[in-house]
């Protein structure tokens, strides 16, 4: 039980950081060149819209393994369960 609620946790947790990082690199698109120090699109943007749908599909799976977790809990502590 307890390793099911940390379970819950840690999915929340990785699908607020990747929206996190896909509304960055939306907002901000140059951080990957500052961070990595290197231009592998060559300004075209290419790299950063699959990042943000790299980021957005790991967000989506990650918050639909929470809500699956989460259900299975409910289910386990529930007085009928």
């Amino acid at each position: 039980m307890t390793s099911l609620r940390r379970r819950v946790r840690f999915e929340v947790a990785a699908a607020v950081a990747w929206v996190g990082l896909g509304l960055l690199t939306l907002v901000s698109s140059d951080w990957i060149e500052v961070v990595f120090g290197v231009d592998l699109d060559h300004g075209q943007g290419w790299l950063e819209w699959l990042v943000v749908a790299g980021c957005g599909a790991i967000a989506a799976g990650a918050a639909y393994g929470a809500r699956r977790d989460l259900l299975r809990l409910r289910t386990a502590t529930s007085p009928a369960g």
